[in-house]
């Protein structure tokens, strides 16, 4: 016997939805090429900001991992697939390890994604012996990722320096790659046990060591940052208390001063007799005794009086000048109180200046003037200096003014003076009117640094935050810094300290963890290559003996080597295929037997569609007739034709339903069946008699035990003879009488069949008679309605008289009709008339009649002049028409619109006489007024109301006359 390979079919319904390996291949090459594009140029934009080069080479190698991805790993430029997959995997973990070569503390995070990518991608294109070679180079892809990141020399850059959005965005567009690589993965996964074995390895090792390692480090980091927090707090405050100290005694300083009596006595003397005066001697003794007190940065100590004038200063240059707007001098007049300035610089030599000022006054608390102590602004310098590296290398102070402008900063001198954040053109102008920046070119007043700006701004809230300084040309540092508000100004001691000792000891723990996670990975990773491909080896021979037997060799039988479950399936897996071989034959026995029976019942559906064809294709042939008769016939022919019966006939009842009256036949002896009239009874002669009677239809044979014997001269050759109602709903409307010459031709499924096509006859016989009412009533309508308008024209034309409208160059003429051979013609015929000019003096002539549902109430009728040779075209014809169409139309509506106005005018008359009647109640007024009004209205000379005499009166009883005549 003969076996047949089965076909395996797939029951999954998401199969077919599956893509085939090439689309597959476009696909991650796609996605990992947009993942990779976005990375490098949010790397790029970062280094332009951050000008880095770390930046700007993983920048670069990204990008160039998307176009590889994108070009090469569609496959569509290599002959092997493998190659692709191979080339775009290769590329992107490469670029993994170069991130985790540049910036500290990825290696573990790029050995992830090295890890997570590869099994994705080698579980979903690589079959075989390649996924071996996939999984083997993606972990050890991994462990050189991590060992690079660990042991590298090369110098490396902080992630956590990049801005918060940016490292969000990076996060968001791995995580997502991720996700759709392993959403696509998993839409088309075919892996082997191999792959899953090593995925759900790697999984239960990595994850735990990912997260141990994650925990870790934070925690590590939380405690360093904590730590460095309080001593940025207390070298913060404790240089914020050196800045108000200093404010503070040179406030309390500049106040004893002012109630000095020198200062007092000299602002006492009149002006004109100050100069060599023993006050003034005095007072040069005091402020000598006050400068000597600071000699680097004191630069000037003044007296000035009630008008802002420097009356006396330690500096002979600015003795006599007017100082009246500055603000250390009007805030101590204003408000009576010790006043410190902010930094200010001076017009005449550009120099940044620090004021103190106090008001004098006399014994009796009058103001009498101002005392001011002016400082070299670098004095804040001199006082940071202190607490340069407080903490240990690299950590700093800074003096920050509430404008954001760096009033002392020691690590960058040249700097100072300058704002931290960019400065628009308006608030630069509006800072110089106010003397708080130098009159420099606005791209020297201040640095690029918005986040430090942005924290400043927040350190009420939280005044810790990480930053980053660089200058042009420079790596950029990153610092851990606190701000102090300071208590006498609202400026701010930032104290920073680079990140240098965190970052190492977060480093060196990342390293250790990270080391230790991905040596224990790779080999976890190899140790379970090598195990998955022992395990799965009887199972994969298994498959491949179940592909065999899905290839038709039902001969096939597995190998067992063990007694294990694997062994176990492999013995059943047999036994199986011993019981399939038996099945597979009886089937073919029971396929052979079905198909034979299914072969037959196809033959009988074929005829039996055929035969519905057939009475679509009649029914819908026989609704094109319009008339009865031809509609009759026409279906006694196609019956016959088409089913090739020897007789076939049509019988329709009379109008009183007592006969059957044959209308059609397509045999010899049907057609003189017709000639004498053929009838039957309905409900009593034959089988037509009864299907018209009883609404059912019947067969009638020669055999069997309902055999009749056909006895019609006229159809000697009948042998079987089936009788369908013609129905109309529940309306018996004839009969279709169908002969065959074959005995026992029509069964019970044949009614079924035939009636549908007698239901279809029904209908079109039916719809043929209510066409053919439908139009003699259309016809009649349109005669009556023809004759309704001559009659109303008539009248019309009787009325008016025979009138004819002309315009001529002389204008609208109106004068009685004149009869022309044109306008006759168009009366008689119906039709326009076009005549051109024939010889001298003749015309060429348009007649078109004026028509109004086809009949004619008017003519157009054009004519030219004299010898015009005018040749009518049919644009023009069909103008005049068109015209003469809606001069009817409009003709018509006028009249209807007379004749509306005459009854309305009549109807108002009847009612105006029947209000007057009315309003008299005596019967002899009433008819005086009847006649009266019908005189005037119907405007006759005599109008009378003839009043009958009663039967009743006697002959000589008087009668008064009842005619009432009005003049």
């Amino acid at each position: 016997m003969t076996q047949s390979a089965p076909q395996i079919v797939n029951p999954d319904p998401q199969f077919q939805s599956r893509d085939t390996p090439l689309q597959l291949d476009r696909r991650i090459g796609l996605y990992t090429g947009i993942a990779a594009g976005l990375i490098g140029l949010m790397f790029l934009s970062q280094g332009i900001t951050q000008p880095v080069i770390q930046l700007f080479i993983i920048a670069a190698v990204f990008m160039l991992t998307a176009l590889i991805n994108i070009f090469s790993l569609e496959t569509v430029n290599f002959k092997d697939p493998r190659v692709g997959v191979y080339v775009g995997l290769g590329a992107l973990q490469l670029s993994l390890i170069i991130f985790a070569l540049l910036f500290t503390n990825t290696s573990l995070i790029a050995a992830s994604l090295i890890i997570i990518t590869g099994v994705f991608v080698i579980s979903g294109q690589l079959r075989g012996r390649d996924v071996d070679w996939g999984v083997v180079i993606t972990l050890v892809a991994a462990m050189i990722s991590g060992l690079a990141g660990i042991i590298t020399a090369i110098p490396q850059y902080n992630l956590s320096n990049l801005s918060f959005q940016l490292r969000l965005f990076l996060i968001i567009i791995a995580a997502a790659y991720v996700i759709f690589l392993g959403v696509l993965t998993l839409r088309n996964l075919t892996s082997t046990i191999t792959v899953k074995l090593i995925t759900s390895s790697l999984a239960i090792t990595l994850i735990p060591l990912l997260l141990l390692s994650t925990i870790q480090t934070d925690f590590i980091r939380n405690i360093v940052q904590n730590q460095t927090n309080q001593a940025l707090k207390l070298a913060g405050e404790e240089t914020a208390n050196r800045i108000d100290d200093f404010f503070s005694a040179n406030l309390d300083q500049v106040e004893r001063a002012a109630s000095l009596s020198a200062f007092i006595n000299y602002l006492n003397l009149d002006p004109m007799v100050r100069e060599g005066s023993s006050q003034e001697q005095q007072l040069a003794l005091t402020i000598g005794s006050l400068k000597a007190q600071e000699q680097a940065y004191l630069t000037s100590i003044g007296l000035l009086d009630l008008q802002g004038r420097n009356v006396y200063d330690s500096n002979p240059a600015l003795t006599g000048g007017s100082e009246d707007t500055g603000e250390y001098f009007v805030q101590p007049l204003r408000t009576g109180q010790i006043f410190v300035s902010s930094v200010l610089f001076s017009d005449q030599n550009g120099d940044a200046y620090l004021y103190f000022s106090a008001p004098v006054r006399n014994s009796s608390g009058q103001l009498m003037g101002v005392l001011r102590l002016r400082y070299d602004a670098l004095i804040l310098q001199e006082e940071l200096g202190a607490s340069v590296n407080l903490l240990g290398a690299r950590t700093y102070p800074m003096l920050i003014d509430e404008l954001n402008i760096r009033i002392a900063d020691l690590a960058r001198p040249s700097e100072i003076y300058k704002a931290i954040a960019p400065l628009t053109a308006d608030q630069i102008a509006s800072i110089q009117a106010q003397k708080r920046l130098p009159d420099l070119p606005p791209e020297q007043l201040y640095t690029n640094l918005p986040d430090f700006a942005t924290s400043l701004e927040q350190a009420g809230a939280n005044p810790y935050f990480n930053t980053y300084l660089y200058e042009s040309g420079t790596a950029a540092r990153g610092m851990s810094a606190v701000a102090i508000r300071l208590k006498n100004k609202p400026w701010n001691v930032v104290f920073l300290q680079e990140r240098t000792a965190l970052i190492n000891l977060l480093q060196e723990r990342n390293r250790t963890s990270s080391l230790i996670a991905i040596l224990l990975a790779g080999a976890v990773g190899l140790i379970t290559v090598l195990f998955a491909r022992i395990f799965s080896r009887p199972i994969l021979s298994l498959r491949e003996t179940a592909a065999n037997i899905a290839a038709g060799d039902m001969n096939a039988q597995a190998t067992v080597t063990t007694r294990d479950e694997i062994g176990a399936l492999g013995q059943t897996f047999n036994l199986m295929t011993q019981q399939l071989r038996g099945f597979i034959g009886e089937l073919e026995d029971r396929v052979n037997e079905r198909t034979v029976e299914l072969a037959r019942q196809n033959d009988s559906l074929q005829l039996r569609s055929q035969q519905l064809q057939t009475v679509s294709d009649v029914a819908r042939q026989i609704v094109s007739a319009r008339e009865l008769e031809t509609l009759l016939n026409q279906v006694a022919i196609l019956i016959s034709e088409r089913f090739n019966f020897y007789h076939v006939g049509i019988f329709l009842l009379d109008q009183n339903s007592e006969f059957a009256l044959l209308r059609a036949a397509n045999s010899a002896g049907g057609q003189r069946m017709l000639a004498r009239g053929h009838k039957l009874r309905v409900g009593e002669v034959g089988m037509v008699g009864f299907t018209t009677g009883s609404g059912q239809a019947r067969i009638a044979t020669d055999v069997g035990k309902d055999a009749v014997f056909f006895n019609n001269p006229d159809l000697p050759e009948t042998r079987s003879e089936m009788a369908l109602p013609l129905k109309v709903g529940d309306e018996v409307i004839g009969a279709l009488d169908v002969q065959s010459v074959v005995s026992n031709a029509f069964t019970a499924e044949d009614i079924s069949l035939f009636s549908t096509l007698a239901d279809q006859v029904a209908i079109a016989i039916r719809n043929n008679q209510l066409y053919s009412e439908t139009m003699r009533a259309l016809e009649e309508s349109q005669k009556l309605h023809q004759q309704y308008l001559q009659q109303e024209w008539g009248q019309e034309a009787s009325e008016r008289g025979d009138v004819a409208y002309i315009y001529t160059p002389s204008g609208m003429m109106v004068r009685p009709y004149v009869s022309t051979p044109e306008v006759d013609r168009v009366f008689e015929t119906r039709r326009p008339v076009i005549k051109q000019a024939e010889g001298t003096g003749g015309r060429s002539v348009m007649a078109i009649p004026v028509m109004l549902r086809d009949e004619v109430i008017g003519v157009i009728h054009l004519q030219e002049a004299e010898n015009t040779n005018r040749e009518w075209s049919g644009e023009e014809v069909a103008t005049v028409q068109s015209v003469a169409d809606q001069v009817g139309q409009a003709l018509e509506n006028a009249r209807l619109f007379e004749r509306t106005v005459r009854r309305a005018e009549r109807e108002r008359k009847v009612l105006d006489i029947t209000s007057r009647i009315r309003a008299s109640n005596d019967p002899q007024r009433m008819v005086q007024i009847a006649l009266e009004e019908l005189q005037r209205a119907l405007r006759v000379s005599r109008a009378q109301v003839l009043i009958q005499t009663p039967p009743t009166l006697s002959e000589d009883e008087d009668v008064s006359d009842s005619e009432s005549p009005a003049e």
